[in-house]
C-alpha cells in the first residue's frame, strides 16, 4: 500500500506542484484585488471569488491526472501484476485525490486568516473551512466520477459547466442548488449552522 502512495506521488508530482502554483497565484491575485478595494466585512471575503473557482478547476484536473494517467501511460498492466488488489489500487487514488482537495481548502483559508483583514476569530475560521472542505468533498467526488467516464469527460465536463452557467441565466440562484448551498455568497460571515442538506440535490 505504501509503495502504491509513493508510486502516485511521483508519478503525479510535477501536477501537484503545478495546482499548488496556481492556487497561490490565483489567490494572491484576488488577495491583491481586495485590498485595493478594501470595505472587506471578513478577512475571507476573496474566497467568495477565489475559493470556489479555484476548487472546481482543482477538482476537475487532479482526478482527472490520476484517473488517466495508467491509462495514457499503458501502465495499467503493471498495476495489475503487482500483488495488490484493484480495490486498493482504486482507494490510494481516492485518497490521495481528496486530500489534495482538502489540502487546497486548508491553505486558502489559512492564507486569507493570515493575510486578510479584519483578522478573523478561531470559531468563523473553522466555520468556513467546514464549508469549503465539504463543498471540496462534493466536487472532487464528481470529480472522479466525470473522470471514470474516460473520453467522455471533456463532453461530460462541459455538459456539467453549460448546465450551471443555464441555471444562473434562467434566474437560479446557485447558492440554492446543490452543494453550492454551502458556498452561498454571505458563507464567509455566516455563523449559523451548516446547511448539510445542501450537499445532496434537491
Amino acid at each position: 500500500m505504501i509503495q502504491l502512495v509513493v508510486r502516485e506521488i511521483r508519478n503525479h508530482g510535477f501536477t501537484l506542484a503545478g495546482v499548488g502554483g496556481f492556487v497561490l497565484l490565483m489567490d494572491l491575485l484576488v488577495l491583491a484585488t481586495h485590498r485595493i478595494k478594501g470595505g472587506d466585512m471578513s478577512a475571507f471575503d476573496p474566497l467568495i471569488l477565489a475559493g470556489v473557482p479555484v476548487t472546481l478547476v482543482v477538482c476537475s484536473v487532479v482526478p482527472r491526472r490520476l484517473v488517466a494517467h495508467d491509462r495514457q501511460q499503458k501502465t495499467l498492466a503493471f498495476l495489475e501484476a503487482l500483488p495488490v488488489e484493484r480495490s486498493a489500487v482504486i482507494a490510494v487514488k481516492l485518497a490521495l485525490g481528496f486530500l489534495v482537495v482538502w489540502a487546497v481548502m486548508a491553505f486558502q483559508v489559512a492564507l486569507f486568516g493570515a493575510l486578510g483583514a479584519p483578522s478573523p476569530d478561531a470559531a468563523l475560521a473553522v466555520r468556513v473551512l467546514a464549508r469549503m472542505a465539504l463543498f471540496g468533498t462534493y466536487a472532487a467526488g464528481l470529480g472522479f466520477a466525470l473522470a471514470s467516464l474516460g473520453r467522455y469527460f471533456g463532453v461530460s465536463l462541459g455538459a456539467a459547466f453549460i448546465v450551471t452557467t443555464s441555471l444562473e441565466t434562467f434566474g437560479e440562484e446557485l447558492s440554492r442548488v446543490g452543494a453550492f448551498g454551502l458556498v452561498a455568497r454571505t458563507f464567509t460571515t455566516d455563523r449559523g449552522p451548516l446547511p448539510l442538506g445542501a450537499s445532496a440535490w434537491a
